[in-house]
């Protein structure tokens, strides 16, 4: 479940930022780190900096935000789990999982909470402190999230 939470809330570092907001949804198998990580890789230097990894955190944001509310409820997240990883068994479940991100406690995530998780999802990825994440660091924390979850 943690690597599910992961994926989705922080997952910024695994969205198609440079894509339209269509892209999310479009491809129903889970990609590989390598295919996560080429469309936000910008400047195509072979890994993410802290803007690359924040806009595509934005990204995915705005592309759970179904109704432009600017907040995302577990329904949203619910529905947007279910069309990018139709096999997963996360759906339903992110109600406890929000409560750790949720920090003014409205039950809801906002683009600053959410913002708030996904840079320190990038800090927890960038083992070596360069402020930027090579493909390694995010096949490591893949793997590290992925042994988490069993």
């Amino acid at each position: 479940m943690k690597y599910r939470l992961y994926l989705v809330l922080c997952g910024s570092c695994f969205v198609p930022a440079a894509f339209p907001a269509a892209a999310f949804t479009q491809s129903k198998a889970p990609r590989s780190v390598q295919e996560q990580l080429l469309p936000m890789d910008t400047d195509k230097d072979g890994k993410l900096s802290a803007a690359e990894h924040a806009t595509g955190a934005r990204a995915l944001f705005r592309t759970m935000d179904t109704d432009r509310d600017d907040k995302v409820s577990t329904a949203e997240m619910d529905t947007y789990q279910k069309e990018a990883d139709p096999g997963s068994i996360a759906g339903g479940m992110w109600s406890v999982q929000l409560k750790t991100l949720d920090a003014d406690g409205d039950g809801m995530l906002d683009a600053q909470e959410h913002a708030a998780a996904s840079r320190a999802m990038f800090e927890r990825m960038d083992t070596d402190r360069d402020e930027s994440v090579s493909l390694a660091e995010m096949q490591a924390m893949d793997e590290r999230m992925k042994q988490k979850s069993r």
